[in-house]
């Protein structure tokens, strides 16, 4: 009996910290741990930005958010995902921003997206190593 509950209890934990989206919670709660503001840019299999029939942001999936969501529970802390009309990267001009000034302004923390590094972005922004050397490549967490 306890070796079956403690298979549905872990089970019921996986299925809660492993789901295939990020899902935009709707409710408010009091902000408790570190909070991060986050942008995304859509590419296949980094970033999928669903969005309802308003043009409002409802969920991201793919494997970028996927990995942001196993961080977020890693290190205790919350995330929220700003919305932009900005489809660049990089400044069209002093009225069409790019994602990268958001993160300049300090108006974001990070940015989901597919990006080739480069000596001016690495002025601007601190860069992790790339993970998507190939058209598919997949990070795997290594177990503790």
């Amino acid at each position: 009996m306890s070796l079956k509950w403690l298979s549905l209890v872990l089970t019921a934990v996986y299925f809660q910290l492993c789901q295939p989206t990020s899902v935009m919670k709707t409710d408010v709660m009091p902000l408790q741990k570190d909070h991060l503001v986050v942008m995304a840019v859509e590419f296949s299999i980094s970033v999928k930005v669903h969005r309802n029939s308003t043009g409002h942001l409802i969920r991201l999936e793919g494997v970028a958010p996927l990995m942001l969501d196993w961080l977020s529970v890693r290190y205790n802390f919350d995330y929220s995902v700003l919305d932009s009309n900005a489809t660049s990267l990089e400044d069209s001009g002093p009225h069409l921003p790019g994602l990268i000034s958001y993160a300049v302004k300090g108006e974001c923390d990070v940015i989901l997206a597919v990006m080739v590094h480069s000596q001016n972005r690495l002025k601007k922004l601190e860069l992790v190593h790339p993970w998507f050397y190939a058209e598919i490549a997949i990070l795997l967490p290594l177990p503790e």
